[in-house]
């Protein structure tokens, strides 16, 4: 089935209805992917099951249309380098392997989560409407939010899912990067 509808309604809604949001080509319908999303996803428990695939196949699933938009675009950007250098071999390989090696980034996915779940507390303010609070008080409630952030966060990153291309359009932005500098020391 195919419909148009509204740019906010999301993939969700595409496998709860089994209707396509936009006419585009599909290789499978909403709801098969919605049936092998585990099998797709990258998370821990996966990986720990033998779903090595999902180093991959999670660049290919998107949260929504926004999320897919950018990425295609940075890997459009980023990717020109590597195409013009190594061609569609290149570029892919490249794409590919910084996709895999960014989600067998454990530990940086883990520090990940502890930032962000730190930066969520609130930190201790310098005054208390017309009462400072002492520094050794808000050096107190910044050890609490490092050391709660740093428990939860193992937990935390170990029942997340993974998707999106950023990992392997990360790698391109390295790229281009790194051609760029050499290019820029032999001028």
């Amino acid at each position: 089935k195919r419909r148009a509808a509204s740019a906010s309604a999301g993939p969700s809604q595409e496998i709860a209805k089994g209707e396509l949001l936009w006419l585009r080509p599909v290789l499978a319908p909403p709801q098969e992917i919605g049936r092998h999303y585990q099998d797709l996803v990258l998370s821990e428990r996966g990986l720990r099951e033998g779903r090595w695939w999902t180093l991959f196949t999670h660049t290919f699933l998107h949260e929504d249309f926004n999320h897919l938009a950018s990425n295609l675009q940075s890997f459009l950007l980023n990717g020109s380098s590597a195409f013009l250098d190594w061609g569609i071999p290149g570029l892919y390989g490249i794409f590919f392997v910084s996709a895999g090696a960014s989600a067998l980034n454990r530990w940086g996915r883990e520090r990940q989560a502890c930032a962000q779940l730190e930066g969520s507390i609130p930190r201790a303010p310098e005054r208390l409407g017309p009462v400072a609070v002492p520094e050794v008080a808000r050096e107190w409630w910044d050890g609490v939010r490092r050391g709660a952030a740093k428990g939860v966060s193992p937990t935390m990153h170990s029942k997340t899912e993974a998707y999106g291309a950023s990992g392997g359009v990360c790698g391109l932005m390295g790229y281009g990067l790194v051609t760029t500098v050499i290019w820029l020391s032999r001028q």
